[in-house]
């Protein structure tokens, strides 16, 4: 009798997301920082990530933003626990979303930093907890209007009270005011090693059951995307999907199909 379990299809870009610091492929220093950061209860007011597209800056950010929040997170520890309401994304109110670029008005804004300032200062749990922060999540920070960036600095400009801090992305901070990112701890991230950057390509392939018929394609994919994670994660979707080995001729085609030429 055939099975009538049903498989479950595989999304690689988000099941193959780091949910941990530890599973971050490059960028060791900036996950000192963070460890000391956290542990040592010394968080900067405002960070900021940027670097090129695909290179880990929403990872680390949405990373650091769970780590700070997590409820289950020891004294001594820096990891987000990956199961508690926070890390799970289940309690929304640990996390405000700005990602919505210049359509966001200055008065809307201004109330999501009102709204996150007062909770990270009147939280019980946080008060008990000095080693928890309440997050400000901003992505593509740059698209914010420019009046909005005078009113973020005008913010940055008080010392918050509370366990509030703001972490954001950039892949363009060229365009933002630059005495607000004199108020940011600024973090470029560049993109990891090119052997570093193999391992992985190699390890996703075993991970999903790709067959890998050329070890060098491994290369040449982590060359031909600038060793962007997504579009390496969408190419060897496209591989997979089409019962393809690894090869230079099959990531190519894959790369043609997948929009990542």
């Amino acid at each position: 009798m055939p099975s009538t379990k049903r498989n479950v299809y595989r999304n690689f870009i988000t099941d193959f997301r780091p949910q941990r610091f530890k599973d971050v492929v490059g960028h060791a220093h900036v996950v000192r920082w963070i460890k000391n950061w956290l542990i040592e209860k010394t968080l900067p007011q405002a960070i900021l990530f940027t670097g090129e597209y695909g290179v880990g800056k929403s990872v680390m950010a949405q990373t650091l933003a769970k780590a700070a929040a997590c409820s289950n997170r020891s004294p001594n520890e820096y990891e987000p626990c990956g199961e508690c309401h926070f890390c799970m994304g289940r309690d929304l109110s640990a996390h405000i979303y700005c990602d919505i670029g210049s359509r966001i008005k200055p008065d809307i804004f201004k109330e999501y930093i009102t709204q996150a300032k007062n909770l990270g200062t009147n939280m019980a749990w946080m008060i008990d907890n000095p080693g928890q922060w309440y997050p400000i999540l901003l992505e593509e920070m740059h698209d914010l209007p420019k009046q909005v960036q005078l009113d973020l600095r005008k913010e940055l400009d008080e010392q918050w009270s509370g366990n509030t801090f703001l972490v954001g992305t950039s892949s363009d901070p060229d365009k933002i005011d630059a005495a607000l990112k004199d108020r940011i701890k600024l973090i470029p991230l560049r993109a990891p090693d090119k052997k570093d950057m193999m391992k992985y390509v190699i390890g996703i392939c075993r991970k999903t059951d790709i067959p890998v018929q050329d070890i060098d394609a491994a290369g040449v994919l982590v060359s031909r995307t600038n060793s962007s994670f997504r579009s390496i994660l969408r190419i060897l979707q496209t591989i997979r999907d089409s019962s393809m080995c690894l090869s230079v001729d099959n990531m190519k085609l894959a790369a043609e199909l997948s929009g990542c030429e």
